[in-house]
């Protein structure tokens, strides 16, 4: 009801009311010149780029705000068509944080690297005990194919 009075108020309830169709828009040409221009859009991803290339981290700034100001951009970059892989927004963080996240990344760091030996390590503890289980049972087999072995 409410909508009713206000649209009434503003001479739009007709509209509405009589199955008024809304004629589209006409097509901008301009629009889809812009849109379609390779070249603008080459310039646009290359503005965009030296965008990404000239962010630093402010002193004030969290990891949290930084990456997402350069996840933006990248968003934009990808958007225009542009292939931006991942590796290179981790590999700008890590260039651009401050010296106060050094010793956290650092840290960081050292614990993938111990946790990946560890499960190369795990891999090949497993290996040996599958090797010496399977050994164990050929043997047993041995064993009980030949009775003169026994004794």
């Amino acid at each position: 009801m409410r909508v009713e009075f206000y649209l009434e108020a503003l001479d739009l309830w007709e509209a509405v009311e009589e199955d008024y169709e809304v004629p589209p828009l006409p097509d901008n040409p301009a629009m889809e010149e812009y849109a379609g221009d390779k070249r603008i859009q080459s310039m646009q991803v290359l503005n965009l780029m030296k965008e990404f290339e000239l962010q630093k981290m402010k002193e004030y700034e969290t990891i949290k705000g930084y990456s997402d100001k350069l996840l933006c951009i990248t968003n934009k970059i990808r958007l225009l068509g542009t292939n931006f892989v991942d590796s290179r927004i981790v590999e700008k963080i890590m260039v651009t944080v401050p010296e106060r996240y050094k010793a956290s990344i650092t840290s960081l760091e050292n614990a993938q690297e111990q946790r990946r030996i560890m499960s190369q390590d795990h891999t090949i503890e497993g290996a040996l005990l599958v090797k010496s289980q399977e050994t164990g049972t050929s043997k047993r087999k041995k064993l009980q194919e030949d009775p003169a072995r026994k004794q």
